[in-house]
């Protein structure tokens, strides 16, 4: 994009917006104002003036700031929300000097960190010792006027940058510290720089499951039910009650799409073959939690992941043999209980990221793959998978389901798969 006197970040509190700058800051001559049309300080909290201007100057000439960024050395970046100044929006949005990131977060997700924010006061976290945790409760009438404000005002911003025959570069929480699009955005603004590594500036708040950060769990979870809500990507059918998802017992796609029955559904998107809307089954997360640690971990097989076994066993003490069973074989009833807990264990901290181990797309949500799919193409139906996978060691769900939500929260809320085969 040629011309550019800088770029503004279309975001909300919540969003990722303060990571997104800070990486965006790396690839030099970009320089990060912040949040200069807040209205409770200018940039950064408990400033007053940037670049000459003043809050009384920019309160009676927002553009004297504009025109002061843009004269200055570097590429401007800042940031521009909902509640900023709102003359501020109609001149950035109606010149195409100013190139546009649209940075959009899960509904859901942002109202939570919001809520968790307001409560502790700690809106930033640089340091992992200074880390401070609340639950909070949820409000489902609160949530419910946050997302429809949210949605109509990152509607009205799309709108009025396509009337004005401009483009934007979309980005989503979950990327804002993805290297290669990050690069890609650099190339879209026309910067030169090209970056190998990122400096980590912002550590996330909430890395913790839905279960660890609300309360009323159950009215949440209720809410979700009764509403059919999906978290929104950006990109996205509104998918309303459609309950999408995919996954088989261990994890690959189960399409079931009229003539692509069969046919990976990666791989038809990317030829542009899905001839038909597809229906997904949902997969009860406890027999599919099973399964996993079967044919990953615990036989020997072709699906066998030897490598992260033997971390298993090594770094988690995982209490299996030391050479993977024959099929026909079992293991003890309580030895295979205790070694299936502490694979349940593993899991949940592994899809917090805090292992040393891949996030191996057999084990992640089935929710993570539901915003995935949801933002290529609507999904026709959801279709719960009654059919029972035998397991050579039967479990009774009700003592597992404290584990399971801590690892798969989402999926026995979002799609009330907890109860789905039984």
């Amino acid at each position: 994009m040629a011309d550019l006197t800088g770029c503004v970040i279309l975001g909300d509190m919540r969003t990722g917006s303060n990571q997104l700058e800070s990486n965006l800051a790396q690839f030099p001559p970009v320089v990060a104002y912040g949040e200069v049309f807040n209205p409770s300080f200018l940039g950064r909290e408990g400033q007053d003036s940037l670049l000459g201007c003043d809050m009384a100057l920019r309160a009676q000439r927002p553009e004297a700031l504009l025109d002061a960024m843009g004269e200055a050395p570097g590429f401007p970046c800042f940031r521009l929300f909902p509640g900023h100044d709102a003359r501020v929006e109609r001149l950035v949005l109606d010149d195409s000097t100013w190139a546009k990131v649209i940075l959009r977060r899960a509904p859901l997700d942002s109202f939570l960190s919001r809520e968790a924010a307001r409560q502790t006061g700690q809106w930033r976290l640089r340091r992992e010792f200074q880390r401070q945790t609340q639950k909070v409760t949820f409000d489902a009438d609160r949530f419910e006027a946050y997302a429809a404000q949210q949605a109509a005002h990152f509607a009205g911003w799309e709108r009025q940058i396509r009337c004005a025959g401009q483009s934007y570069f979309a980005i989503a929480y979950p990327e804002c510290g993805d290297l290669a699009l990050l690069n890609g955005l650099a190339a879209w603004l026309g910067l030169d720089a090209h970056l190998d590594r990122l400096e980590e500036t912002t550590i996330r708040q909430n890395p913790v499951s839905l279960a660890e950060r609300v309360e009323n769990l159950e009215e949440l979870e209720a809410f979700l039910n009764r509403a059919g809500y999906i978290p929104h990507v950006p990109g996205s059918q509104d998918l309303g009650a459609l309950d999408p998802i995919a996954c088989d017992a261990v994890g690959a796609w189960a399409p079931h799409a009229g003539p692509n029955d069969g046919q990976p559904v990666g791989a038809a998107l990317r030829a542009g073959s899905l001839s038909a809307l597809p229906k997904f089954s949902v997969v009860d997360p406890l027999v599919r939690a099973q399964a996993i640690f079967e044919a990953r971990i615990l036989y020997d097989g072709s699906d066998l992941y030897p490598y992260i076994r033997k971390t298993l066993r090594r770094d988690w003490a995982l209490d299996v043999p030391e050479e993977p069973l024959s099929i026909g074989e079992r293991l003890p009833h309580d030895q295979y209980e205790g070694a299936f807990s502490q694979f349940l264990g593993f899991l949940a901290q592994n899809l917090k990221s805090a292992t040393s181990i891949r996030q191996d797309p057999v084990w992640q949500s089935q929710a993570h793959y539901a915003r995935a799919l949801g933002a290529r193409v609507p999904i026709r139906e959801l279709v719960r998978q009654h059919r029972a996978w035998v397991h050579p060691t039967p479990l009774d769900p009700a003592p597992w389901m404290d584990q399971i939500r801590a690892v798969y929260a989402e999926d026995c809320m979002l799609f009330d798969a907890a109860t789905a085969s039984r």
